[in-house]
């Protein structure tokens, strides 16, 4: 099996609202993700949890700029293109 493989999560053109929805829910996921994370290393382990606080607020910051580009870009009748792909890479 080869070291990296590349996965095509997402893949098209879209209105600016279909975009927005896209983005907002795999960021949103990511953020729920850190969060329980951060929540299972504090309270069930007592480990640090500050990666998860970092990715959280970086995160944050990405949902942010989106939110400013779509709102630019919302009213002018344009079309969207999404190429999401997923590198994974096997670490040894």
């Amino acid at each position: 099996m080869k070291k990296i493989q590349s996965f095509k999560l997402v893949d098209g053109n879209f209105t600016p609202l279909q975009a927005r929805q896209v983005l907002n829910t795999l960021i949103s996921s990511k953020i729920n993700y850190h969060s329980m994370e951060k929540f299972s290393n504090e309270e069930r382990f007592g480990k640090d949890a500050s990666h998860s606080l970092k990715r959280i607020a970086a995160l944050k910051k990405v949902q942010d700029k989106l939110k400013k580009f779509f709102e630019l870009n919302d009213k002018k009748g344009v079309s969207i293109k999404i190429d999401g792909i997923i590198e994974i890479t096997i670490v040894e």
